[in-house]
């Protein structure tokens, strides 16, 4: 069945209303501002795996084997979109999932809302990391978003576009972090 209409006969329950409210993001960049889409909304705070993702969580060896295991589940999606800039629409967790794929964002959405899903990581900081990735240690400009998690005892970059590894950024990561559960608002 093509995925328009498999769409069709899915209620995913996408509001977008109240996302599309929400203005892009103004980014400081050596004292010029740039944009980049705002992902805020996108990820509840129960999440859209609450009924599955534990398995997951109960099969793994400690904390950082399930982010892994998560990040492989994702990256196993085949299709990838190239769609970065400041007015990207985003998708929701469960919409990546069955198009099987997405852009960096929307599979950045995907990992982060099934890591929130488990009832084990409720104290964790799941963070978007809006950064350059020709030059994570200079950014030029805002062209990709990964996810930075904290369990409490260690922190874990994932690159959600890459074959999971924790190699990753070695010299790090100099970018924007946002809560996934950010509130649309500037301080």
């Amino acid at each position: 069945m093509p995925i328009a209409a498999f769409e069709d006969r899915v209620a995913v329950g996408r509001d977008l209303s109240e996302y599309l409210s929400y203005a892009p993001l103004r980014l400081n960049l050596d004292g010029d501002t740039v944009y980049s889409a705002n992902l805020a909304g996108f990820v509840g705070e129960s999440g859209s795996f609450s009924k599955v993702i534990d398995g997951i969580y109960d099969n793994s060896y400690d904390d950082g084997d399930f982010v892994y295991e998560v990040w492989y589940v994702v990256s196993q999606l085949t299709v990838y979109d190239e769609d970065v800039h400041p007015y990207s629409e985003g998708r929701f967790a469960i919409e990546t999932l069955t198009r099987g794929g997405g852009d960096c964002e929307d599979l950045a959405i995907l990992i982060a809302d099934m890591l929130v899903s488990s009832r084990h990581t409720g104290d964790w900081s799941v963070e978007y990391i809006y950064m350059d990735s020709d030059n994570p240690t200079d950014p030029q400009t805002v062209n990709h978003v990964a996810l930075r998690v904290r369990d409490g005892t260690n922190t874990y970059v994932i690159e959600p576009t890459g074959a999971p590894s924790w190699e990753y950024y070695p010299e790090g990561i100099q970018g924007w972090f946002f809560d996934v559960f950010w509130d649309g608002t500037y301080s």
